[in-house]
């Protein structure tokens, strides 16, 4: 009888660079994972490495000969074929045949799987011992593995800059933005800032130097502390609030820095920035020229996205993780799934996922099944 076996542990840092990283030096991250020598592979691509583990409390270390398989790589999602023998201490350490899966957890994180399968030895009498010996065993084995080559993969990319990108099924700052946005110039009279943005209905704008560069953002709040009586207490906004108090002009009376994004800036993302800093808008940078502006109120239109446009994305999203087989129905944002997935711990990946499409307001998985449950330890008799 087969028995299935699962670890995955989060991995922080660019899952672009991590993949192409984990992608080409498997074999290497595998030796540091398990402190093999850096010994070139074998002739048929194999290489030996020691496994710990402990039998009835006794620490047991044994070699196995693994061979890595041709990765394959989708936009979010990336399996590299795995697989050991023990040779002639398979009876402790049984063959393992599986793979390394990631997958995708945010512009900077990502989630490493090491899952699998063996067969215990030993035939019926090893089906009999396997629960309460030999699953604990493998189950450990498989979690050090993956905590191990979590690890080394961190190692090997430590200190590398994170790259932007888009993720399938979600919208971006440039989707929502105010394009090519009115300006204001640090000189102008406040009278006349104040007239543009009432007369203009807009709540904030952009303010540039003489040389066109953004110092800033002059906002409707920022104007209310000039119409409003002093503020007189202590602190770092009462003192701002005074400032503006006095302040004839709009470069004296903006808010500096400006808090700026870029247009390909995923929305959770910008959304994030506005509620650390507690901002109303975020002017849009492309280089050292702003090319629009992005506002709480743009940022509300991703949660009233229309129905089939999150069908549209829910489907590219499903897709991306080969999953054609699933179906999803969405109505008022709550999407529903149905079909057939190989494992349970699929059904997780695919539901974090989904849930993470903008305009997603709930999801249903319940309508999934699956193949085997790789989740659920088998019920281990007590002793």
């Amino acid at each position: 009888m087969e028995r299935w076996v699962l670890a995955r542990r989060g991995v922080h840092g660019d899952p672009e660079l991590l993949k192409d990283v984990l992608v080409a030096d498997t074999i290497e991250l595998l030796q540091a994972a398990t402190g093999a020598p850096l010994d070139p592979p074998a002739g048929d691509g194999s290489i030996t490495v020691t496994l710990p583990a402990r039998l009835a409390g006794i620490p047991v270390h044994k070699s196995v000969t693994v061979h890595v398989g041709e990765a394959r790589r989708l936009e979010h999602w990336l399996t590299i074929p795995l697989r050991w023998d023990a040779g002639r201490a398979s009876a402790v350490v049984p063959s393992f045949e599986g793979s390394i899966e990631v997958e995708d957890l945010s512009s900077s994180a990502m989630d490493l799987v090491v899952v699998g399968r063996y067969h215990p030895p030993m035939g019926p009498i090893g089906d009999a011992i396997d629960l309460t010996s030999m699953y604990p065993l493998a189950q450990r084995t498989i979690q050090w593995l993956a905590e191990r080559l979590a690890e080394a993969l961190s190692a090997r990319v430590a200190g590398t800059a994170p790259r932007t990108r888009r993720w399938r099924g979600s919208m971006v700052v440039a989707d929502v933005m105010t394009r090519d946005p009115l300006a204001l110039a640090e000189d102008l009279p406040l009278r006349g800032a104040a007239s543009l943005l009432l007369y203009g209905k807009i709540s904030g704008a952009p303010v540039i130097d003489a040389e066109g560069l953004v110092v800033g953002v002059l906002s409707e709040r920022d104007l209310l502390d000039k119409a409003a009586p002093p503020d007189d207490r202590f602190g770092k906004k009462a003192a701002s609030s005074r400032r503006r108090y006095g302040s004839l002009t709009v470069g004296e009376a903006c808010s500096r820095p400006a808090m700026v994004t870029e247009a390909d800036t995923p929305l959770r993302e910008a959304a994030g920035e506005m509620a650390r800093h507690d901002v109303d808008r975020l002017v849009v940078m492309d280089g050292a020229t702003h090319v629009g502006i992005v506002t709480r109120r743009d940022i509300l239109r991703a949660l009233v996205r229309d129905d089939d446009d999150i069908q549209d994305a829910v489907r590219e999203v499903l897709d991306g993780l080969d999953h054609h087989a699933v179906q999803a129905h969405v109505a008022g944002g709550v999407v529903a799934l149905f079909g057939d997935v190989r494992r349970l711990s699929q059904v997780g990946i695919i539901s974090s996922r989904l849930r993470m499409v903008d305009g997603v307001i709930d999801l249903d998985d319940s309508g999934l099944s699956w193949e085997y449950d790789d989740v659920t330890p088998p019920f281990v008799p007590m002793a």
